[in-house]
């Protein structure tokens, strides 16, 4: 792999180029905001130059798309009644209530967290991370139930789904086991880009790559 670096008037582009036998130039920005090229030995740094420019502006919008979705947090959550939480792309408000058993539950357009200790903020933290879990993993199942079919005719084995916390990525793979591993964080990014993440991850025959 190398890096090339083109400026779009005062705006520079860094793209990962990886050579391989592919017949056309290959253009892929990634949630994790790399931009890749791949591109055969037969092209010239010259002729993928151009290529790259010729797409800066479509670029340039899908790097300011992922990035919407990179922001961390600026203040620490108090994990109380109208704090918005993201999920699925969109914004939600909280609402805490005193009950006798703990429950979260996503309803009329809010998250509802029923608690019996509702002052305890660590308790609602854990909380509200386990559900957002819970949640990724029957999300991305159901994506990746949805998305399978259509690779599978290529002959593309069906990966093992993992979610975990993760700090800097939207993923990784082990090849070995032949897993895609998800942050829980993408549940509260856009379904498109959790989907975007696993075919990613599977459109890579017999391996998975993010």
């Amino acid at each position: 792999m190398a890096t090339i670096t083109v400026d779009y008037f005062d705006t520079p582009i860094t793209v990962t180029l990886i050579r391989k036998p592919v017949k056309n130039l290959n253009l892929n920005v990634r949630p994790d905001m790399t931009v890749m090229v791949s591109a055969n030995d037969s092209i010239s740094e010259k002729r993928i130059r151009e290529f790259i420019l010729k797409k800066a502006e479509w670029i340039l919008k899908q790097l300011r798309y992922f990035e919407a979705y990179q922001q961390p947090e600026k203040a620490e959550k108090e994990y109380v009644s109208g704090e918005s939480f993201k999920y699925l792309g969109r914004q939600y408000r909280l609402k805490v209530y005193l009950a006798e058993q703990d429950l979260i539950r996503y309803y009329r357009g809010r998250i509802e967290l029923f608690t019996t200790q509702p002052e305890n903020r660590k308790k609602k933290k854990q909380m509200i991370t386990n559900w957002y879990k819970e949640r990724s993993q029957k999300k991305f199942t159901q994506s990746l139930d949805r998305i399978y079919p259509v690779m599978k005719k290529y002959g593309v084995e069906k990966p093992a789904l993992k979610i975990r916390q993760m700090k800097t990525r939207w993923g990784s793979c082990q090849k070995k086991e032949h897993a895609i591993v998800l942050n829980s964080d993408l549940i509260k990014a856009p379904t498109c880009m959790n989907s975007y993440t696993l075919s990613a991850g599977i459109t890579t025959k017999n391996s998975c790559c993010l």
